[in-house]
């Protein structure tokens, strides 16, 4: 049959259909409408990106700009896959393994930013402040499916500061990015009970885009959470 996306899509089940996923997605084009597979697809082909970018990881000495694009890739595609992959999966056994694995890639990932690509002077600093901000989100994603484990909680806090203090210094506070780490440290103070202090920091970025930094989706999407912290703080 044809989806919405003019695609022809196999009978579900059969090998070849993987196959057809498969190709669909390393040409980045996948459609929504591939599920319940385009989940399970989309961590199979992350996971065989990533052992790739391991391997060629471990033959250089220096990362230089392509390595850190590569990185970036990688991990932004694996791990939120993980994540959606976990808090949808019925099945608690089967979570298991998955928070496993998430956790794995995320303190993998951590270390790559903590001593390969923050401490040295030829990253770039967007490019430095965008994988900060990534560290203090994975930190936050292992606290929200480890609720129980203090030392996430502590570690995502340190980081989101971390990554603020780069931003300030590196006067990169007038930026997408930094809209996107005021969000994000907002989802955290919520996740740790504190749904007025998450709502103020939306509020503010609302008030600061006098200069339309940030785009209509974005805007949107802070406007959404601003009423559900609201909601949150009256319940």
């Amino acid at each position: 049959m044809l989806d919405s996306d003019h695609v022809l899509w196999l009978k579900p089940g059969r090998a070849s259909t993987r196959i057809l996923l498969k190709l669909l997605y390393s040409s980045g084009q996948l459609p929504a409408s591939a599920k319940p597979y385009k989940v399970v697809i989309l961590k199979e082909c992350a996971e065989d990106e990533h052992r790739d970018l391991n391997y060629d990881l471990f033959q250089v000495a220096i990362l230089t700009e392509r390595e850190t694009r590569r990185i970036k890739t990688c991990y932004e595609r694996l791990v939120p896959t993980l994540r959606l992959a976990i808090l949808h999966h019925p099945i608690d056994e089967k979570k298991e393994g998955l928070k496993h694995k998430l956790r794995n890639y995320c303190e993998e990932f951590i270390e790559l930013v903590d001593h390969r690509i923050a401490p040295h002077f030829w990253v770039a600093a967007p490019i430095k402040g965008h994988f900060l901000r990534l560290k203090a989100d994975y930190l936050r994603y292992l606290f929200e499916i480890h609720p129980k484990c203090g030392a996430y909680q502590v570690r995502a806090h340190n980081a989101y500061t971390e990554a603020k203090a780069f931003f300030t210094h590196s006067h990169m506070t007038k930026t997408v990015e930094w809209f996107r780490l005021r969000l994000n440290y907002a989802a955290l103070l919520y996740l740790d009970g504190f749904p007025t202090a998450a709502m103020f920091i939306c509020q503010q970025l609302l008030k600061s885009n006098k200069n339309k930094l940030m785009d209509q989706t974005m805007e949107q999407r802070i406007r959404r959470n601003v009423e559900f912290f609201k909601r949150a703080c009256l319940g």
